[in-house]
Formats: structure tokens, C-alpha cells, sequence
């Protein structure tokens, strides 16, 4: 069992690595993903999840962004305002991303985790109408990590917000943009001390 750990940790920081890749070329600090997937991972194990189940949630949120490496730097990177056009084409990231993942193996489970991670818990986002407990739940976990730390760190799109900020701005989302109970989960999480940025 540690030999299988060591090389799960292994698969993990590699993945992780060339992930950072891709936060660079969307102006966002090195480490993104990696983020997201502790927070994620720390949302899991507070709802229970089981050891296997978190290292699929773990995958998951480290390969939510995959699908923008078919997206250019030029977009990408963009400082400002996006045209609707470009917007558009960020917003296919979810759907490259869930072909990048289900031409694998191993990995295609995770696919709609993947496609539904920006989905919105009031059914609006992208790309499909889905609302609710119909939305997977490792995706409504996902999407509160990843809001969390685009709040959280300086991007081309904004600057960073500290922890007060950012936790009133997702509060206010509550059973719109996210999840209530997973969002209640998140933040008891961090007014307990063990904030996600550690």
C-alpha cells in the first residue's frame, strides 16, 4: 500500500506540474490547479468521502482546466475585457476539456466532472441546462475551489481579494451561483482555522 501511494503521489505532482503549463498561459499565478484540487480534497473529506473517492475528486480537480490548452494564448492571457466571441470560446473549455479526459482509460469517469465544473447550482453557467443535485457533486465541489481561488489570486481578469472579501462574495452566491450545503461545508471549514490557502 505505501508503494502504491508513493507512486499515486508521484502520478499526482506530475500531473500537477505540467498543469502549471496551462495556468500560465491564462494569467493566472503558477499552482491553480493544485490549489483547487486542496480545496476540493478539503471540502471532500469533510463531507465523509471515501479514500478512493477523494483521489477521483483529486484527479478531477486537478485536470478541470484541461481543455485550455486548445485554447489560444492570445485569449487566454487577454488583460480586460473579453469580446463575445472570445468569450465563447473560453466557455467551450469544459466541453474540450471532457474529450481531452474521456479519450483515456483510466480517466474518462471523471469526464463529467470535468464538463460540468463551471455549471452554476441555479442551472445557469456553461454548457448544459443542468441545476442542482443534478449537477455531479465532485463538479459542485470543484467549482466552489476553483471560485475560491480565482478570488483568492492575482489574475489578468482582476486583482486578488483577502480572505474577508472573497468569503463575503461566494456567501452572497449561496444556492445561486453554488451549492449551499457544500458552500456552508467550505466556509465552517475555514472559520475553523484550517483555511485552504495554508
Amino acid at each position: 500500500m505505501e508503494q502504491y501511494d508513493q507512486f499515486y503521489r508521484g502520478y499526482i505532482d506530475t500531473i500537477g506540474a505540467l498543469l502549471d503549463a496551462i495556468d500560465a498561459r491564462d494569467g493566472i499565478i503558477s499552482g491553480h490547479c493544485q490549489r483547487v484540487a486542496r480545496h476540493a480534497c478539503i471540502i471532500g473529506k469533510a463531507m465523509g468521502l471515501s479514500r478512493e473517492s477523494l483521489r477521483v475528486l483529486e484527479i478531477a480537480a486537478l485536470l478541470h482546466d484541461v481543455g485550455k490548452i486548445m485554447i489560444s494564448e492570445q485569449i487566454l492571457g487577454k488583460p480586460g475585457k473579453l469580446t463575445d466571441q472570445e468569450s465563447s470560446i473560453i466557455r467551450q473549455h469544459p466541453e474540450f476539456g471532457e474529450r481531452i479526459v474521456g479519450g483515456v482509460e483510466f480517466l474518462k469517469d471523471i469526464a463529467p466532472f470535468v464538463r460540468h465544473h463551471h455549471k452554476r447550482f441555479d442551472g445557469q453557467g456553461y454548457p448544459d441546462g443542468l441545476s442542482g443535485e443534478d449537477i455531479p457533486l465532485e463538479a459542485r465541489i470543484i467549482f466552489i475551489g476553483e471560485v475560491f481561488d480565482a478570488l483568492t489570486s492575482d489574475t489578468s481578469y482582476h486583482p486578488t481579494m483577502d480572505l474577508k472579501e472573497a468569503l463575503a462574495e461566494m456567501e452572497g452566491g449561496a444556492g445561486a451561483q453554488f451549492d449551499p450545503k457544500i458552500l456552508r461545508i467550505f466556509l465552517d471549514t475555514i472559520s475553523r482555522g484550517l483555511s485552504p490557502k495554508a
